[in-house]
């Protein structure tokens, strides 16, 4: 018989069965983020079937005291609920004997339980017998059970009736998460939006075989992608049919270098066992970004002159992980073919020792390899004209501080590149040759203008003096240790202060500017000492 509406148990028979709300012992197992039972809307009620229902079942303890045997079982409804949710069902016996829990739809189904239930006689077979769970004695049972569609369901507690114990009593409560699970095996695909987080389920030996996730990454976001679960025996991450990563887990940086189209193979188990339970479990997480300039080749960071230094300051970002990876690619020049370039790179806030490699790899305009530089070996010979560009890679360097701010430097030279490299007096727009100085003054050199050619190339310059000339300024340097090396000694410092010895006035000394961007490009100055 169908009734058009939910049938619960008249008053006098919840009081012979003495049914009532326990909250104060309510089992905090996932309360924090559980949802309690669903009532079921009146719309609902059509094509129903009948079923004597004691009581509904929410997060909230029920306890539940036989005090007569003219019901055979207690069955508790829970509600509405669709495909994927999960309910978890917490409960404790006193006394008697009938500890058998079953969580069916209205219709018919059963259930599978989270894990198999052992009988008394340490049975496990995989069978409809086993589709229970135990109520739990000394301590409350936690069972998870999952609906594979949309319905009506409820708990059953069958063998009541055969109870005499007057100490036979039930606490239970239910936690029910709706729509827990986006993929439950009726498919084979399914599609993960970049941000989400995707939990599927598989009932082992009845569903799907495999499940395939899919996704479209595009060009300029970085992608993260991590997928566990249990009960899998592989998965398999492509890119079109490119394997990238396979294994029990994976977790992977997508950098798309174009609009591509990426899945995951997940490969459960065959079939259950009292190991794994019925069910095989995964969580496809993702996270997405956009890439900042100079992070994809399509919006390169760029040397502005030949020359200059370019410094990039990347602020700690938890979805970058440059302790991970740091990757950059700079726009370097245009060149001709045969003309050569040295290329220079390095970071602060990170480990760059050898423990710690980095690749360097020249690009063409296309974005193709056509060399790869080291830090020792910089020199890179264009092999036709074009457009060339750097693009650095390291992977697993720790971070020097909490900051973990990253800061990338890059410059370039261009040998005989420079085409005019002099000393310039602004003031009287004329070349010079030659300043006067005194005993004591401080000679800076940013005060000793460069004029270079041509114009996309910067004025820095490295400074150096002649052995022989050291002795007419106030250092540490030394003339002989000098001349043990060579012929000229590069200045660290930014001025030079000359010498306090009068025995010097009169004399003169020579200040050599080398351009940063071309070595060969130098100017000397001669600056005499007054008194």
């Amino acid at each position: 018989m169908k009734h058009a509406f939910l049938k619960i148990l008249p008053a006098f028979a919840i009081a012979l069965i003495g049914c009532g709300s326990d909250s104060s012992s309510s089992p905090n197992e996932d309360s924090s983020s559980s949802e309690s039972s669903s009532s079921v809307s009146s719309s609902s009620f059509s094509n129903r079937l009948d079923v004597a229902y004691a009581d509904t079942l929410s997060a909230d303890t029920l306890r539940l005291t036989p005090q007569d045997s003219l019901f055979s079982a207690y069955k508790l409804f829970l509600g509405e609920y669709p495909t994927g949710t999960r309910i978890q069902i917490v409960a404790q016996k006193k006394g008697g004997n009938a500890d058998s829990l079953f969580v069916r739809e209205e219709e018919g189904e059963i259930l599978y339980p989270e894990y198999f239930t052992v009988d008394a006689s340490g049975d496990t077979t995989y069978n409809t017998q086993n589709f229970y769970s135990r109520l739990g004695t000394d301590e409350y049972s936690v069972t998870n059970f999952i609906t594979t569609h949309a319905g009506f369901y409820y708990v059953d507690i069958p063998h009541v009736s055969l109870d005499k114990d007057s100490s036979y009593s039930i606490r239970i409560a239910a936690h029910v998460k709706p729509s827990y699970y986006s993929y439950v095996g009726d498919t084979a695909a399914f599609q993960v939006t970049l941000g989400d987080t995707v939990r599927g389920v598989f009932l082992l030996g009845n569903s799907a075989d495999s499940a395939w996730a899919k996704f479209e990454a595009k060009m300029g976001k970085s992608i993260n992608i991590n997928i566990s679960g249990t009960s899998l025996n592989e998965m398999i991450l492509r890119n079109d049919n490119k394997k990238i990563a396979a294994g029990n887990s994976i977790n992977e940086q997508i950098l798309p270098e174009k609009d591509a189209n990426y899945s995951v193979a997940i490969f459960p188990q065959k079939f259950p066992n009292y190991k794994t339970g019925f069910y095989g479990y995964f969580t496809v997480a993702t996270t997405s970004r956009d890439l900042g300039k100079g992070e994809y080749f399509a919006n390169p960071d760029s040397i502005q002159k030949v020359g200059d230094t370019l410094t990039i300051v990347r602020e700690k970002n938890d979805a970058a992980k440059y302790y991970l990876r740091q990757e950059q690619y700079v726009w370097l020049a245009k060149l001709a073919k045969g003309d050569t370039i040295q290329v220079f790179h390095s970071i602060e806030g990170y480990y760059s020792d050898a423990s710690y490699p980095a690749t360097y790899t020249i690009l063409n305009s296309k974005g193709d390899s056509v060399a790869t530089i080291t830090e020792t070996r910089p020199q890179f010979v264009a092999t036709s004209a074009g457009d060339y560009y750097l693009h650095y890679v390291r992977l697993n360097s720790p971070p020097k501080t909490s900051s973990q701010e990253l800061t990338l430097h890059t410059s370039i030279r261009r040998l005989n590149y420079v085409k005019k490299f002099y000393f310039y007096d602004e003031e009287h727009d004329k070349v010079f040759e030659k300043i006067a100085t005194h005993l004591n003054d401080t000679l800076v050199f940013a005060n000793l203008a460069l004029r270079v050619e041509p114009s996309d190339v910067s004025n820095y310059a490295r400074w150096f003096m002649p052995c022989n000339d050291l002795d007419f300024i106030q250092s540490a340097y030394s003339s002989e240790q000098c001349k043990s090396r060579g012929s000229e000694q590069l200045l660290s410092t930014n001025q030079v202060i000359l010498t306090s010895n009068s025995d010097v006035i009169g004399e003169t000394f020579r200040l050599i500017a080398e351009s940063k961007a071309d070595p060969r490009a130098r100017d000397t100055i001669t600056v005499y000492i007054g008194e």
